[in-house]
């Protein structure tokens, strides 16, 4: 026969796992959530900085000013130094020959 104190040992016994198995339930489904909570917010930044990118690179293009083509054709057939024509008559110079 169970006496009372042993009786009262196993209910105390067996509320104690019934709360730790609620706590553990509790916790498992709190450490979900934050997880979850964690992903979207990842996303919402990460969705933030794409728009953002793009907002910027759109307005970049934007600001570009139109360039005009050039209504007077220009040369940009340029002398350098090391050539050997004179830049006045267009005939090599006497050091090259």
């Amino acid at each position: 026969m169970i006496t009372s104190k042993q009786r009262q040992r196993q209910l105390a016994r067996a509320r104690y796992e019934r709360q730790q198995a609620q706590r553990e339930s509790r916790a498992k489904r709190q450490r979900l959530i934050r997880l979850v909570i964690g992903a979207l917010v990842g996303l919402v930044v990460l969705a933030a900085l794409g728009w953002l990118v793009l907002h910027i690179v759109n307005e970049e293009k934007k600001r570009e000013p139109n360039v005009p083509t050039p209504s007077i054709p220009f040369s940009t057939d340029l002398q350098t130094p090391s050539s050997n024509v004179s830049p006045t008559s267009g005939e090599p110079t006497k050091d090259s020959e």
